[in-house]
């Protein structure tokens, strides 16, 4: 396991980092083709990230946090 793969585990329990997971799946589910590369899917996990440090650990949260963050997106 990666020393960032470890912070992230012991930052968060394993249902919000669960959430975490599915929540960033659905919304890059909802990028066009070309726009599916790692540092898009990075940009949408950072806000979902940032979303559940701030206590929203529900799925409906954290997909709402990543599909403001796909709004942000350059």
């Amino acid at each position: 396991m990666r020393d960032e793969e470890k912070l992230f585990a012991s930052e968060f329990d394993d249902w919000t980092a669960a959430n975490m997971e599915v929540a960033l799946e659905r919304v890059c589910q909802r990028l066009p083709e070309g726009r599916r590369d790692h540092e898009t899917r990075r940009f949408i996990a950072e806000r979902i990230i940032d979303a559940a440090r701030k206590g929203h650990a529900t799925l409906s949260e954290l997909t709402a946090a990543g599909v403001q963050g796909l709004n942000q997106l350059p």
